[in-house]
């Protein structure tokens, strides 16, 4: 807690269990605290939460790195406030398949009830990152004007083949770390592919792979 700013922070709960909502406020003394994010590794390795939600008023803005890293979270609700959901927030959450984004939140969508899109550049209008897909997901089309695929965006996902759209120029660590069942990956003949990150495809089953000329940075 800050006395400074009245604000606090959830930094974990070895005790959190089933369905976990994350208050607007927490009380302390005479004094109430705005809860402002998720810090890192809150609810990493906890095998006992079920969902975490946010009331409509909530003034959270951030979960971030590891916030639920081997954790059993199913199901997740951003609210409108929620504008940063930092790299790796969502790495190795093998049974998280039910995602709601509240209408007003103009930073992320849910796309077609299977992806969370944001944006490489939160001033501009258009949705290009991806930044999650449903863990159970068999088959995806990664949409066109993707550019950016986040870390571990697809981690522990059940996909066996996935195709690489020409637009993405960078794919995140870990992007598709643990999908023991992913055996092919193809890259569109017009790729613009420059970054290639650690971990990628670490704990796949991709035997070869045929990377574009244009990476850079390996």
């Amino acid at each position: 807690m800050d006395f400074t700013t009245k604000t606090a922070h959830v930094i974990g709960n070895e005790n959190a269990s089933g369905d976990v909502s994350i208050p607007r406020s927490i009380k302390y003394q005479t004094h109430d605290f705005i809860v402002k994010s998720l810090k890192k590794e809150s609810f990493m390795h906890l095998k006992t939460i079920k969902s975490v939600i946010f009331p409509s008023d909530s003034e959270v803005v951030s979960i971030e790195k590891d916030a639920f890293t081997d954790s059993s979270l199913e199901y997740l609700f951003i609210s409108s406030s929620i504008s940063e959901l930092q790299d790796g927030w969502c790495r190795e959450t093998p049974n998280l398949n039910e995602i709601r984004i509240a209408p007003n939140n103009t930073i992320f969508i849910y796309l077609n009830n299977m992806m969370i899109l944001g944006k490489v550049d939160i001033k501009e209008d258009d949705y290009n990152k991806l930044i999650f897909i449903n863990r159970n997901t068999e088959n995806v089309l990664i949409p066109s004007f993707i550019t950016c695929i986040a870390q571990y965006s697809f981690s522990n996902c059940l996909i066996e083949k996935i195709s690489i759209p020409p637009n993405i120029t960078n794919i995140g660590e870990g992007a598709f770390y643990n999908c023991i069942n992913l055996k092919e990956v193809e890259f569109h003949p017009d790729s613009k592919l420059s970054y290639l990150e650690k971990l990628t495809f670490l704990k796949t089953s991709i035997k070869q792979i045929c990377l574009p000329t244009t990476i850079t940075l390996l």
